[in-house]
């Protein structure tokens, strides 16, 4: 549809309304690591084509993959896109099996040309999720049955504003600033139910991030006879540190028979304890070859080495 200010207007409103929205959590044993499950950074169109999008772009639809495709947007358009995201999830062990489902909002996003080299868009999604709870249960010599109950819930939203600048007719450069922001919950339970002497121990984490994340990219077309075009595209971010603050909580309690605790002793306590979380370094590159709109071929790579990630000084196993 073509812009204008009432048009411009109300999608901001919406998108600032939207900024509050806490991301609904999963039920997913995996988004115990880092900072919980990921959101694929693609849309509808996107997840169509496989989950492609590092060079692909159009005056159609929004493709956040890579910020330097927004330079396909017609200088007459302003784009609105939502959509929705769905985890349909089945998780198995030898002995038990777990099932789960959860449907939100995946993402609002806006698109629209500012000069003819100068192509912007804007959006909020959720970034990552986290919901699990594990209980693990070993038997120890004089100690007897020990359980360990692990949970956790929270996860990060990003609202992001890109922009695509031409540099010459068949090259042009991207950059998506985002601001990352929400809450992930940790808490761990060793309890000893076959004792009524030794005490339980809980151990609760709560970290806040809220800080700027960069990604940066790029696509280079090349067109030949016969309406036939191929685009190249990278994408790449950097290693960034997070600004966080934690709560830290550490007691002993007293295990009661209807599941709760009394609580007798805290042995670790810390309130709004600034510090970093480290978002690892990746990136991508791909091509795509299509012939007008009559078909699209497009392959991609991409990598993220989070064995590089840190949590105020603390890594996890991953990699």
């Amino acid at each position: 549809m073509k812009h204008n200010s009432r048009q411009l207007l109300l999608i901001i409103a919406i998108l600032l309304s939207g900024i509050f929205v806490k991301a609904q959590n999963i039920n997913s044993p995996y988004s115990y690591f880092g900072i919980g499950d990921l959101y694929n950074y693609r849309t509808a169109f996107n997840m169509s084509m496989g989950g492609i999008g590092v060079a692909l772009k159009s005056p159609l639809y929004i493709n956040y993959a890579n910020p330097a495709s927004y330079n396909g947007f017609d200088t007459t358009t302003f784009l609105i896109e939502a959509g929705l995201y769905g985890d349909f999830i089945n998780s198995k062990t030898e002995i038990q099996t777990a099932s789960s489902k959860n449907i939100q909002l995946g993402y609002l996003l806006v698109g629209f040309p500012i000069t003819r080299w100068w192509k912007s868009s804007a959006g909020l999604r959720p970034f990552s999720s986290m919901g699990y709870l594990i209980i693990d249960q070993l038997e120890q010599d004089q100690l007897g049955l020990v359980s360990y109950n692990y949970s956790g819930e929270g996860g990060l939203n990003e609202f992001y504003w890109g922009n695509s600048f031409t540099v010459f007719k068949k090259l042009s450069l991207g950059v998506n600033t985002s601001y990352l922001f929400g809450s992930t919950y940790h808490d761990q339970v060793i309890d000893f139910p076959d004792s009524t002497y030794i005490q339980s121990f809980r151990l609760r984490n709560k970290v806040y991030i809220h800080d700027f994340l960069f990604n940066f990219g790029l696509q280079y077309t090349e067109t030949f006879s016969n309406d036939l075009s191929l685009t190249l595209g990278l994408t790449y971010n950097g290693n960034t540190n997070l600004n966080a603050t934690r709560d830290l909580l550490g007691e002993t309690l007293y295990a009661k028979f209807d599941g709760t605790y009394d609580i007798k002793d805290t042995i670790v306590y810390s309130d709004g304890e600034k510090g970093t979380v480290k978002y690892p370094m990746g990136f991508g590159g791909g091509f795509s070859l299509h012939k007008g709109n009559t078909w699209l071929l497009s392959a991609e790579y991409s990598q993220q080495n989070w064995n590089e990630y840190e949590s105020f000084g603390l890594s996890d196993s991953l990699s």
